[in-house]
């Protein structure tokens, strides 16, 4: 089971990188929006927000996105607070960074990822981005 979730994340990734590089959008800038302090890290409410800005994910599932809630959650346990309730989900953070690189390679510096991450990153099929004559479409042209 754990090997067949693990190809479906991998699977996922390639196509939400499809998706964003048919419609030339650079997901890491309609998320930098939400990292005030530039971290690489945000909390998973605006990381749901952030990918509904870029308007190319809309058919992820909750599912999807819980999986990938799971592989790009902070690796580290310690919080500066402990959130409860039923909206505890929202406050743990992901490293959007980290699933920006692995859907769209930029070369941008990362925070440091577990090896088992890296390995399956190193998985996702890629496929063609935009043309050298159309540029991906960026959210700072909004601005």
């Amino acid at each position: 089971k754990g090997e067949e979730a693990r190809r479906e994340v991998v699977e996922l990734l390639g196509q939400m990188g499809a998706k964003a590089n048919a419609k030339y959008v650079r997901v890491v800038d309609f998320m930098r929006t939400y990292d005030r302090f530039r971290t690489g890290y945000m909390t998973y409410a605006e990381f749901r927000r952030g990918l509904e800005a870029c308007a190319c994910f809309h058919d992820v599932t909750e599912s999807e996105h819980e999986a990938l809630l799971h592989l790009f959650k902070e690796a580290t346990g310690a919080r500066p607070y402990s959130a409860r309730g039923p909206y505890a989900r929202d406050f743990q953070r992901v490293c959007y960074a980290c699933f920006c690189e692995a859907i769209q390679p930029s070369g941008d510096p990362v925070p440091p990822m577990e090896e088992g991450l890296q390995q399956l990153l190193a998985q996702i099929p890629r496929h063609g981005g935009g043309s050298p004559k159309r540029p991906a479409f960026s959210a700072r042209r909004l601005r």
